[in-house]
């Protein structure tokens, strides 16, 4: 009897941790939202330019916005843009896949991988698509490292109302 219950004290727990957790449907994901670009390297080369662009995540749909001379963000016209969780990888895997305008041309998928708490997200892809998958965050040659921070108040321009 001692026996039976140490083996199901032993056996129990690892049955409990290896079941699937449900998923919830319709519940946005950790990265949806407005993420302003604060810091780029590409190919391992810092781009001091990132503060002219932010992404805008809701779920598998991602519009990449850039800031014109008057200060405002605009949605880049043409191509779209998917992010999206690929099955059978690493939990921070994701694939960025860019869908040109021109229909001759066929769609670039990039596999790379992210990390995000509330108000940081760092996404790092391959500089070219068909290349491996990152496995750190560096700015390496042959990868892209992105930077955002968290829009917070989209609002926050506007000049407060008296009361």
């Amino acid at each position: 009897m001692r026996l039976l219950a140490l083996l199901a004290a032993l056996v129990l727990p690892a049955v409990i941790v290896a079941a699937p957790v449900p998923k919830e449907k319709g519940k946005a994901t950790a990265i949806d939202g407005t993420w302003e670009m604060v810091e780029r390297h590409l190919s391992g080369t810092r781009d001091d330019s990132a503060s002219t662009t932010r992404w805008v995540v809701d779920g598998k749909s991602l519009a990449i916005e850039m800031r014109d001379k008057g200060g405002q963000f605009r949605k880049l016209a043409g191509a779209t843009y998917r992010l999206q969780r690929p099955e059978g990888d690493p939990a921070n895997a994701i694939d960025y896949t860019h869908v040109p305008a021109d229909n001759g041309t066929p769609a670039s998928t990039f596999g790379g991988i992210f990390e995000s708490d509330d108000d940081t997200l760092k996404v790092c892809l391959p500089s070219s698509p068909g290349r491996d998958r990152p496995t750190e965050f560096k700015a390496l040659a042959g990868t892209n490292l992105y930077v955002f921070k968290r829009v917070k108040d989209e609002k926050k321009d506007e000049p407060k109302k008296d009361k």
